[in-house]
């Protein structure tokens, strides 16, 4: 490996490497995995859509795609729970251009967890509309929408697309949505993962008003749910709306190489010894090292080693809180300076709550 080489995961969060260079390191790191690459599993698209439809597509579909649209044309309700960026939009987006061809009255609700997803989600649908040459639209309707387009996105759009606290709301006035649920053929529910907790059983219930006010006005609408790969898709999309799902989590779409570390934050010392004498079953994890300065640490060190870097948090609090912890551990992390040890306490502050801002 020369100088000017990138340095992988592997290179850098090894043993050897962090007992010399990784500030107070006591074996958090458990194991390392490598998945290697994989292409892409394709079928022709002309196998699952219309010639009209396949003829316009640049490229195949992939196999999780065109079996979620087979179960969809088989009148089921379909969870697709495949990774990231696999095309996922394209499932219901697809279909339900299939169905617009069917009945030019058709109509449909697509539900995501937030307004920036909504916005991106409908310039993508939208664009395959046009590239598909399919007479129909897709708007955005929530609390930003201006009062004189509400009207207008109610009775006339295709595609409304929202998210559920707006639903929630919106049912009270149901009988201005009387065309809207009439017509609605396809209900998506995209990233449905998201939905647990006490947040998830509020959905649920908003799910089920909303399926009812939709059977009253004589709508009954097929449901995807998308997800991210879960453990329990299935019964996860089940207890969130009240329905049996199909589950399609095959994934046919490709991956580049990952290098996967699994990191254990060490045991606290407690002063009198009585942790260390614990199992590793009885171990809580209240009786760990933080783990939000756990990943800080690793943060600065994968940094300053020259190895791109994102770290996740939930919240904007959490990323500012992470940004300061990060700055106080590239204080005593070893190698190469990077960016975050030239920036300001300011200036990294204002990036992560302008981050937080437009997620």
């Amino acid at each position: 490996m020369t100088q000017d080489d990138p340095l992988s995961l592997n290179d850098v969060l090894n043993t050897e490497t962090l007992e010399n260079t990784f500030p107070n390191y006591e074996k958090q790191l458990v194991d390392s995995i490598t998945d290697p690459e994989r292409d892409a599993e394709q079928v022709p698209a002309g196998n699952v859509l219309p010639t009209e439809l396949a003829e316009k597509l640049d490229n195949d579909l992939y196999t999780h795609q065109a079996k979620a649209i087979n179960q969809l044309q088989k009148d089921n309700h379909v969870c697709v729970a495949t990774s990231t960026s696999s095309g996922k939009t394209w499932v219901y987006t697809l279909y339900y251009c299939l169905r617009k061809l069917q009945n030019p009255d058709a109509r449909a609700l697509f539900l995501y967890p937030t307004k920036a997803l909504s916005a991106d989600q409908e310039k993508a649908v939208n664009d395959l509309f046009e590239q598909l040459g399919i007479d129909a639209t897709a708007e955005t309707y929530d609390g930003d929408t201006k009062r004189d387009r509400k009207k207008i996105i109610r009775d006339r759009v295709d595609v409304i697309i929202s998210n559920f606290a707006g639903i929630n709301t919106y049912l009270d006035s149901h009988t201005k949505w009387r065309d809207a649920f009439q017509n609605c053929e396809l209900l998506v529910i995209d990233e449905c993962h998201t939905y647990t907790g006490v947040h998830g059983m509020h959905v649920s219930w908003v799910i089920r008003r909303l399926r009812r006010v939709l059977e009253y006005y004589g709508g009954d609408p097929q449901m995807v749910c998308s997800t991210a790969t879960i453990g329990n898709p299935g019964a996860h999309s089940k207890a969130l709306t009240g329905a049996e799902f199909d589950v399609i989590e095959e994934d046919g779409s490709p991956h580049g190489r990952r290098e996967i570390a699994l990191w254990q934050p060490p045991i606290q010392d407690s002063g009198d010894g009585a942790v260390q004498g614990l199992a590793e079953d009885e171990i809580l994890p209240s009786m760990r090292r933080n783990a939000d300065d756990e990943a800080a640490g690793v943060l600065v060190h994968l940094g300053k080693n020259d190895v791109q870097t994102l770290m996740f948090t939930g919240s904007r609090q959490g990323t500012e809180i992470g940004v300061k912890r990060a700055i106080e551990a590239s204080k005593n992390t070893p190698r190469v300076p990077t960016l975050i040890s030239n920036l300001t306490m300011q200036d990294l502050v204002k990036r992560s709550a302008e981050q937080s801002r437009t997620n």
